[in-house]
């Protein structure tokens, strides 16, 4: 998430005057932070694959483990190197998922529960998840090994955190594209033209007149050639004439009706917003019933600002104004 990811680098910034931190080697030395010393660089034959597979071994193909840096030639990727632990090391060279390392440099020294999700944060910052603690280095491309600074104790203690929204355009009119970046992730919604006074198609029957659009939205995730696109919702919005009620469905049927108080029709886009906010979480539950991102994520609040968005729109320009 965007927000995460600079307050992360303002608490690293904020906190590099604390006295160096030591770290162990894969040698059994002991590192200094600001003493010369630099990270130990791992025997390439070790390595003599494409990071991708590297960080591939032991079946962990599951681990959000690569991390390739948005400007420099390098790439931040977990590994067990054959043993119980997953350490942290950094591969130069890297321009694409099909090359080899010229240089592996090994960060961290096998810690007791692993190092998961590594993201680079800065010019040569660093983030990553050791044990349970979140943590983030310095890292300058030439190695000289730099303090680590705990961004977070336990990481277990803010799973249940409310996720912290991004900012989010808010249109005027419909159709429209927002995309909206949240770290390596991003969601984007799509609305068609709007249609009004026609039914749609509903749990094998139709509902009442509507002014209505249809709405599409695509998660994507940043790989190594760009954005890729991982799923594609795709559903509608409508909203009766009298104002009561707002209906969601999806392309083969699937419907359900919420019923609303009848917001004011000539309100600009965000008042009426406001108006109609307490809908939103039973919306989200129902595209998390159909498949859409499980209520509570990020992706999910996202999508229930820019569906309030839509409706709210479909309110002020689709639906005739009070005599």
């Amino acid at each position: 998430m965007a927000n995460q990811l600079s307050n992360s680098r303002r608490k690293v910034l904020k906190t590099i005057g604390a006295t160096g931190a030591l770290l162990t080697a894969g040698s059994g030395r002991v590192l200094a932070a600001d003493t010369g010393e630099q990270y130990p660089e791992v025997d390439a034959t070790i390595y003599n694959k494409t990071v991708r597979g590297i960080a591939s071994v032991n079946g962990l193909t599951d681990v959000p483990g690569v991390a390739k840096h948005p400007s420099q030639d390098r790439v931040a990727f977990i590994s067990s190197r054959g043993e119980s632990a997953l350490d942290l090391f950094i591969a130069e060279g890297i321009q694409s998922k099909e090359d080899k390392a010229n240089k592996v440099y090994r960060i961290t020294d096998s810690p007791k529960a692993g190092v998961y999700g590594p993201k680079w944060i800065g010019e040569n910052y660093l983030s990553f998840q050791k044990n349970l603690k979140r943590c983030a280095v310095d890292i300058p491309q030439s190695y000289e090994v730099e303090e680590e600074v705990v961004l977070n104790e336990n990481v277990t203690e803010s799973k249940g955190a409310e996720p912290a929204l991004p900012s989010i355009p808010t249109p005027n009119a419909i159709p429209f594209t927002v995309c909206v970046p949240t770290g390596r992730d991003q969601w984007c919604v799509n609305t068609d033209p709007m249609t009004i006074g026609e039914p749609r198609d509903c749990n094998s029957g139709r509902t009442p007149p509507l002014a209505s659009a249809s709405v599409s939205v695509t998660h994507k995730v940043l790989g190594w050639d760009g954005f890729d696109v991982v799923s594609t919702l795709s559903f509608w919005a409508g909203v009766e004439e009298d104002l009561n009620g707002v209906w969601v469905g999806t392309p083969d049927g699937e419907c359900a009706r919420f019923h609303i108080d009848p917001p004011s029709p000539t309100a600009a886009v965000d008042d009426i917003v406001d108006e109609i906010n307490d809908v939103k979480g039973d919306i989200l539950d129902w595209i998390d019933e159909q498949g859409g991102p499980s209520r509570g994520s990020i992706g999910s609040e996202i999508i229930g600002v820019l569906l309030l968005i839509v409706i709210a729109i479909i309110i002020a320009d689709g639906v005739p104004d009070p005599i």
